[in-house]
């Protein structure tokens, strides 16, 4: 990327956060707001937008020259591209500043500035209008209200008759469910031992002993130890490695990253090829507005390791972004 096209981007980025930019010896850039509007004959609703305004008056504002030296550090960039600006403009009528408008020198040696229509800026500087439309009220129909007063309840009372019927269900109901409990108690073996059940439920044994002097021993003193079988012994250093494997790798995602958007295709191609470059993989997206995003595809395992690589790509391309 040429100089005068890498400080023309870095000045329209600038100027989407800050009023002002003061170039010594060059001159001053200003964005001017302008609120949104009605427009009374085609009921839209114009969007707010900035326009870009240019003066050769000096200003004493060194804060885009701070901007430029902390993003090009050592690299006196502001300087060479006043220099560059002046050679160019001395050989040609007009010089094209990307992303901003047309210097052209007028007479006595002054400098004229002429912004990029507001469809030609980038899109952070433009929105669509909006189109009012009247409120159409909709009438509801309103249901009515249902009294909830309390009234007199013709639920007949219960006599003491019947309260002693239900006393009797429920003192059969509670024998019952004992005599059912008590039979089911009674109905299980006595004499379970630790060896009838099932060995690779109730016992974790670690890989590392020897197969062949794997026992156990019942929890019953007058048991005696015997030896398990072979294939209980299998199962159970099966069950033990599963729990002793490593978690599986990280999932390999991919995201995109939009470092900038153009209008001019040799611009695009310019970027695309400092991208490869610099070892990412590249990538383009084209806009409905005409638009050409450059980005850049990227493989990480984490969130972490996104932000890092986010934050080592924004040391070469400021502007640079997750695209959603």
């Amino acid at each position: 990327m040429d100089l005068i096209t890498l400080v023309s981007e870095e000045l329209a980025y600038y100027l989407l956060h800050h009023s002002t930019a003061a170039i010594p010896g060059l001159g001053s850039f200003e964005s001017i707001y302008q609120s949104a509007t009605v427009d009374q004959a085609s009921g839209m609703l114009l969007a707010p937008s900035t326009a870009i305004a240019f003066s050769s008056k000096s200003l004493t504002d060194n804060r885009f020259q701070t901007y430029l030296n902390k993003q090009y550090p050592d690299q006196n960039v502001l300087e060479s591209f006043v220099d560059t600006i002046h050679q160019k403009i001395e050989n040609a009528t007009s010089l094209d500043l990307p992303e901003l408008g047309q210097l052209s020198k007028g007479e006595g040696g002054t400098l004229a500035f002429s912004a990029l229509d507001e469809a030609d800026l980038l899109d952070d500087f433009s929105m669509e209008g909006l189109v009012l439309k009247p409120i159409q009220k909709e009438a509801k129909e309103v249901e009515p209200l249902v009294s909830n007063m309390p009234g007199a309840s013709t639920k007949p009372v219960e006599t003491q008759k019947s309260k002693f019927s239900l006393l009797r269900i429920g003192m059969i109901s509670s024998v019952l469910v004992l005599t059912i409990a008590f039979l089911i108690n009674q109905s299980k073996p006595k004499d379970d031992t630790v060896l009838a059940q099932k060995v690779s439920a109730k016992y974790n044994v670690s890989p590392q002993d020897i197969q062949d002097e794997i026992i156990i021993v019942s929890n019953e003193t007058d048991t005696y130890a015997e030896e398990i079988s072979v294939d209980a012994q299998k199962e159970i250093i099966e069950r033990q490695e599963k729990m002793s494997a490593e978690d599986p790798a990280p999932i390999l995602q991919s995201a995109i990253i939009r470092t900038n958007t153009f209008r001019n295709q040799a611009y695009v191609n310019k970027q695309l090829e400092l991208i490869e470059s610099l070892g990412y993989k590249s990538g383009t997206l084209l806009k409905d507005s005409g638009l050409t995003a450059t980005q850049i595809l990227l493989n990480y395992h984490t969130e972490e390791d996104l932000t890092a690589q986010l934050a080592k790509i924004k040391e070469r391309f400021p502007r640079a972004k997750l695209s959603k």
